[in-house]
């Protein structure tokens, strides 16, 4: 009857241990980032560049956007055909001006979830 007395004891002393080292463990998941088990709040914000560019309208001129974070999978479109085209990659962008067009234009990038612009002024 010692012997189990014994080993009841020390199942009590197994089990604060076990249960020390599981809080131990959590917390250390928790701090590391490694709890968290929505991949989409580790995903970078969609952003594109340059954010802004000012071109001469009396020189047809290349400009090249480039895109990343978000989800990938860009999509690429130009506010006015009038002022100037676009020719999308899929993370890149060139956008073309049309000589003597003047105005403002935008390029948007959009992925699955999100879109952001870049203006193109025209002087």
């Amino acid at each position: 009857m010692t012997g189990w007395i014994v080993a009841r004891i020390d199942m009590k002393r197994f089990a604060k241990v076990l249960s020390v080292l599981l809080v131990v463990f959590l917390f250390w998941m928790g701090v590391n980032g490694c709890g968290d088990l929505d991949s989409d709040s580790q995903e970078e914000e969609l952003g594109i560049q340059p954010t802004s560019v000012t071109l001469d309208a009396d020189v047809v001129t290349d400009v090249t956007f480039e895109a990343w974070g978000g989800s990938g999978n860009y999509s690429w479109s130009v506010s006015s055909e009038s002022l100037g085209t676009l020719v999308a990659g899929q993370s890149t962008a060139v956008y073309t001006n049309k000589k003597n067009a003047v105005g403002k234009n935008y390029i948007t990038v959009t992925d699955g979830a999100n879109s952001v612009s870049a203006s193109v002024i025209q002087e």
